[in-house]
């Protein structure tokens, strides 16, 4: 008896209505989801395509560790973008949606500079 209590929603007095509907957008979970998965596969080759640069080119020596922390940095970001994104969409929290924009931010910042300004592109 006492579960059942917990778990229902409490209706208002009066004729008060509620609105029990989410207003989390489905599409948008559904990009974040795919992008975890993109995310996953981007990064493994980005790693190895940088690895392999670094062996069969004569890649600066000055360039070589910042640009691979840059990649470990873009990946963290990346983790903490989708995972703000994600749980602020669900709980419908405006100051979380606001931090996973800033971070979506400089995640494209990382995406030209490894897309167009890298030693080898």
């Amino acid at each position: 008896k006492h579960l059942r209590f917990c778990l229902l929603p409490q209706m208002p007095a009066g004729n008060q209505k509620v609105d029990f509907l989410s207003k989390a957008s489905l599409p948008l979970q559904i990009l974040l989801f795919f992008n975890g998965c993109y995310d996953f596969l981007f990064f493994g080759a980005t790693i190895g395509i940088h690895i392999w640069k670094g062996v069969e080119f004569p890649y600066p020596r000055a360039r070589y560790g910042p640009e691979f922390v840059l990649i470990f940095a873009f990946l963290f970001i990346e983790i903490m973008r989708l995972s703000l994104g994600s749980r602020g969409n669900k709980t419908e929290n405006t100051g979380t949606m606001v931090l996973f924009l800033v971070l979506s931010l400089f995640s494209i910042l990382a995406n030209v500079f490894l897309s167009f300004v890298q030693v080898y592109v």
